[in-house]
């Protein structure tokens, strides 16, 4: 796997630590405040939803995550458990630790 040199510092560490172990729950500090818990669906190759060719385009890789709990709720946005949120490096959490309380990026 590639990772641009945008999404290589934050993105990377997290694929790694999913491939140990794909089931882990993960706590996820959003950058609206908010804290869930979430498991990882899938991860695929996406782009910023520019055209191709066009100066700013740009592809990356996500990460599909359902919540699992919320812990806290953002005031700004309203998570549900089972929803999904897709994460890149464009809106990589504040923070992100694993069940072992280690943390990831």
């Amino acid at each position: 796997m590639f990772f641009s040199e945008n999404e290589a510092k934050m993105m990377a560490p997290l694929f790694t630590e999913i491939e140990k172990n794909p089931y882990e729950i993960y706590r996820l500090k959003l950058k609206d405040g908010a804290i869930v818990k979430a498991r990882v669906n899938t991860c695929y190759e996406t782009d910023n939803e520019r055209e191709e060719g066009e100066e700013d385009y740009e592809e990356m890789f996500a990460c599909l995550m359902q919540i699992t709990d919320i812990i806290h709720n953002s005031i700004f946005a309203k998570y549900k458990k089972g929803e999904m949120i897709e994460i890149t490096f464009q809106n990589y959490p504040v923070e992100i630790i694993n069940s072992n309380g280690e943390k990831i990026g």
